[in-house]
């Protein structure tokens, strides 16, 4: 067994080649696509009100604990019967059990994180977000009181505080106690925590649009860092990039030895930032053994004509058919032609031969005549 990157996401698009060793990936359980879980969510919005029930759930699991905590009246009330939360998704207790008793066997080389609906279990992060802050109290305020589009207001949500805010990402939709909301975040927290004790390499890896602004890669630190009391979490923001891939620009320009734009991106920006003492080192590929040479295959002799064979025309055959044998009969032709001047010529060189021969009968000829005219003077 060899080290490898290990890799979560919920979407299979972001999946590697199958072939590539040096990452392993592990699909986190989604309960459709982003246009499915939208237009779920706008359906469960619409039938909300028209159901007598005080204490409808949301129909993927946004706990009644946050409707109470946020006033009836607010905003933010309202849009988290929208919410685009997903009770399927998101890192679970057994990933995490996996993943320490792998690292335990040092077979992880390093750790790279989707953001929605792996890490969290929301798709999506609230904008606008500040170019200058602190904290996420302060980002919440923002969101509340944002003055330059009234539109993108949330009245309400500062009311679930820092700790809340992240929890409401984070919790499981089984979740109702204080303790119960709580639970996945420290779970979570804790794994990050256990893999930089560990000197684990860690990054999260995100189409979400968020992470190319430096506040919005400050955001996500934020929160990182907030999964577990002050101080025991320090997430290194050069360790949370944006898919370059996923961009107008930039969708169709992924290296053709990579399946998709996040694999591009761990083989070739992630693997630098691993120290080369954790890099993954997957098993060589055997090479293939040389084919034998095929045998040379005798020649085929050209198709003969329906009518050389002996046989009829075709009936009802294809146009092509009947154009084929129409050619195949003039060829036939041509070279019957062929082999009558071929004939005529050999007759013809025949021919010369013997006239080559008659100068030589002449010679006789005239032999016989000097003969008969000594002959003659003699008698």
């Amino acid at each position: 067994m060899t080290k490898q990157i290990w890799f979560y996401d919920n979407d299979h698009k972001n999946a590697p080649n199958s072939d590539n060793e040096s990452i392993k990936f592990i699909k986190i359980p989604e309960i459709g696509s982003n246009k499915e879980l939208a237009d779920m969510s706008w359906d469960h919005y619409k039938n909300w009100d028209n159901n007598e029930n005080e204490d409808y759930p949301h129909y993927n699991g946004i706990s009644n604990y946050f409707f109470n905590k946020v006033s009836k009246v607010a905003k933010f009330n309202d849009i988290m019967k929208m919410e685009l939360y997903d009770s399927y998704s998101g890192i679970q207790e057994p990933h995490v059990t996996e993943l320490n008793q792998n690292v335990n066997e040092e077979l992880v080389s390093a750790i790279v994180f989707d953001w929605d609906r792996t890490l969290t279990k929301i798709e999506g992060i609230y904008e606008p977000i500040p170019k200058y802050f602190d904290s996420i109290i302060n980002y919440l305020k923002h969101l509340e009181e944002h003055a330059d589009n009234p539109s993108k207001r949330f009245p309400g949500i500062t009311s679930l505080g820092e700790k809340g805010f992240i929890d409401y990402l984070f919790h499981n939709n089984t979740d109702e106690t204080p303790e119960e909301i709580g639970k996945r975040s420290k779970l979570i927290g804790k794994m990050i925590k256990d893999l930089q004790d560990k000197n684990i390499p860690t990054f999260i890896l995100t189409n979400n649009k968020t992470a190319l602004k430096p506040e919005g890669k400050k955001l996500f630190k934020l929160i990182i860092d907030g999964l577990l009391e002050p101080g025991k979490i320090n997430f290194p923001i050069d360790h949370i990039l944006f898919n370059k891939y996923n961009t107008k620009q930039t969708i169709g320009l992924v290296p053709p030895e990579y399946r998709c734009g996040k694999e591009a991106m761990i083989m070739q920006d992630i693997m630098q930032l691993i120290p080369e003492e954790m890099k993954p080192t997957p098993t060589p590929t055997p090479r293939p053994r040389p084919r034998p040479r095929p045998r040379p295959r005798k020649p085929v002799p050209a198709p003969r004509s329906r009518r050389s064979l002996g046989l009829g025309p075709v009936v009802g055959g294809s146009r092509k058919l009947k154009r084929k044998s129409k050619r195949l009969s003039k060829n036939n032709k041509k070279s019957k032609r062929l082999s009558k001047n071929n004939k005529k010529s050999k007759r013809l060189s025949k021919n010369n031969k013997k006239s080559k021969r008659l100068p030589k009968n002449n010679k006789k000829s005239k032999r016989l005549s000097k003969n008969n005219k000594r002959k003659t003077k003699k008698l």
